[in-house]
């Protein structure tokens, strides 16, 4: 199907250009460990991206009974409508979305406040950002994916949510309403330097009020296969709902799991392991979690290297920052008792980090990182883990 660029009419225009400056190094940057990115916790609870290609130009809907304050029972109802044409959002559509609220939170964090038009680069520095080819096909793949949101329809019924403590919005809703083009010009202006987008203003109200989890792009454009990718924002909400908690496992039932993600839900088990276990097995070996373990329906996960200096850390290191005075944390005299997963230093050295990946996981595991923070061999990151203190957990030679 041959992609009409401008076929979506635009809902709004912008009221004032964007003051780019001093954002220069939004798609410059190079991250070595970790590239986080924070999404609105029902982006990553709810089903809207779809991998089976013959269900993608169907409605996919998900009815819920829950309990709202005062005890009552109310039903809660998440759709998703797709262009008729388009089809639903794929992984590669998430994957755009993510790197879109990177944007928006480089603002947040340096403006206070997210714009109304968000610029996503030239096409080569998006192509770039994403880890792709600045192909002609690459860059009508990008837009294809931006018109996939733009004709979207999130309908929900107490599903979206943009507060913990919130009742979930009851509205019908595009996440990405407007789209200005790179080269259209509007009323008059001089072309546009680059493409923007919208967000929707749900969506923002959730960034606002903090109502999000932390993905690592880095490790998502590690995993080989679309439903792992999908699987590991679900797990990855999981594990940090269990570290809130001060908890070092967690158990999901797999019939959750399957309509969170949009998947056909088997009704034996050896399918329901065959379904889902290479997808388990991608993130164990990226060192994301340990090995799982399925207990009948429910699967116990426990998390591995990749989360505790990822997701984990930065959890840690935001608690951190909430602590006014040593004097706050000896008012109780209770003993708490930690759990070694969570029993992590704030990471104020630059190198604790890959030193502590390496003493963990060997030099073959290490040294991509490592020669992106400047180290040539092996010998170099292990002295600098010795004069850590941090223990090797593997023969010294």
């Amino acid at each position: 199907m041959k992609l009409k660029e401008k076929q979506l009419p635009l809902f709004t225009k912008p009221e004032e250009a964007i003051n780019l400056e001093g954002f220069d190094d939004i798609f410059e940057q190079e991250y070595e460990l970790h590239e986080l990115v924070k999404v609105a916790v029902s982006i990553l609870t709810w089903p809207i991206a779809q991998l089976s290609r013959p269900d993608r130009l169907k409605p996919h809907r998900v009815v819920k009974h829950g309990i709202i304050q005062g005890g009552k029972t109310v039903t809660i109802i998440h759709e998703v409508t797709p262009n008729p044409e388009l089809g639903m959002p794929t992984m590669f559509s998430l994957k755009l979305l993510f790197f879109i609220l990177k944007i928006a939170d480089e603002f947040k964090t340096k403006t206070g406040s997210i714009p109304k038009f968000i610029p996503i680069g030239n096409w080569n520095q998006t192509c770039k950002a994403l880890g792709m080819k600045a192909t002609y096909r690459n860059r009508k793949l990008i837009q294809q994916h931006l018109q996939i949101w733009h004709s979207t329809v999130i309908g929900s019924q107490r599903a979206f949510k943009t507060h913990k403590e919130s009742e979930g919005v009851s509205d019908k809703f595009i996440l990405i309403p407007s789209i200005r083009w790179k080269g259209d010009v509007d009323e008059g202006d001089s072309p546009n330097d680059q493409t923007y987008v919208s967000l929707s203003e749900h969506l923002i109200a959730a960034i606002e009020n903090n109502y999000v989890k932390t993905l690592d792009l880095k490790l998502m454009s590690e995993v080989k296969t679309d439903i792992a990718q999908l699987l590991y924002t679900k797990i990855s909400y999981l594990l940090q709902k269990a570290c809130r908690k001060g908890v070092e496992e967690t158990s999901v039932q797999y019939h959750w799991l399957t309509e969170r993600m949009g998947l056909k839900t088997h009704s034996t088990l050896w399918r329901a392991k065959q379904q889902l276990n290479p997808a388990f097995e991608q993130l164990v070996e990226l060192k994301y979690i340990q090995p799982h373990t399925w207990n009948g329906w429910d699967i116990v996960l426990k998390p591995d290297v990749r989360f505790t200096f990822g997701e984990q850390l930065q959890l840690q290191q935001r608690k951190d920052r909430v602590v006014k005075s040593p004097k706050t944390l000896s008012k109780s005299n209770n003993s708490v008792s930690v759990p070694k997963q969570l029993s992590l230093p704030i990471a104020t050295d630059p190198l604790y980090g890959i030193c502590s990946v390496y003493a963990e996981n060997g030099w073959d595991f290490a040294k991509k990182l490592a020669y992106g923070r400047g180290f040539t061999n092996e010998q170099q990151l292990k002295d600098e883990t010795l004069k850590r203190n941090i223990v090797i957990k593997r023969p010294l030679y």
